[in-house]
């Protein structure tokens, strides 16, 4: 009775074209279907299933594109396995960024590959940004997201059924409109 929960609350942004254009122009992807995932890189946030979706949809979808967007101590591990397939045009790790909302603006679908989560302000974020959101049933997740109407949730640590879900997402994004959100 003298417990009381509040959820975290995000304002819902209103996106600003220009700002987008430039941050794809600025990253030179323009014209890529861009999926983004916003975490510090540590174990529990399961950076290493990102990247081995992101090498499998980079096989099957030519214009897709992944930023990894995240301070942490394996950057340069990861970003060394992203040299050696060859994919450095097309999957950036950024790094720790003060303001993510300007890349948020560029993403077109936002992945949460957690092993362990409360309620992510990531995924309230990008949603408050208008992201469809593809993360794993862990946590306080599945009462963030209505699976199949705000996003879709999978189960941890399978990256078939996230990459399922990423085509799923890709195939609406490419028949929905001319160009990417």
């Amino acid at each position: 009775e003298r417990v009381r929960m509040i959820s975290n609350h995000v304002e819902f942004s209103i996106e600003d074209r220009e700002q987008r254009g430039g941050i794809r122009n600025d990253l030179q992807m323009e014209d890529y279907t861009i999926i983004g995932m916003i975490a510090n890189i540590k174990m529990v946030k399961n950076p290493d299933l990102f990247l081995r979706v992101a090498f499998r949809i980079c096989e099957t979808h030519a214009r897709s594109a992944f930023l990894l967007i995240g301070g942490g101590d394996r950057i340069e591990e990861l970003k060394t396995q992203v040299r050696q397939r060859g994919l450095g045009d097309r999957i950036r790790l950024l790094g720790r960024v003060e303001d993510v909302h300007p890349f948020l603006q560029a993403l077109d679908v936002l992945m949460l590959t957690s092993n362990s989560e409360g309620k992510p302000m990531s995924l309230l974020e990008g949603m408050s940004h208008g992201l469809p959101v593809v993360a794993t049933r862990v946590g306080g997740i599945p009462e963030l997201i209505k699976n199949n109407e705000t996003g879709i949730i999978v189960p941890p640590e399978d990256p078939l059924k996230l990459a399922q879900a990423i085509n799923e997402l890709l195939s609406c994004l490419l028949y929905t409109s001319p160009s990417p959100r």
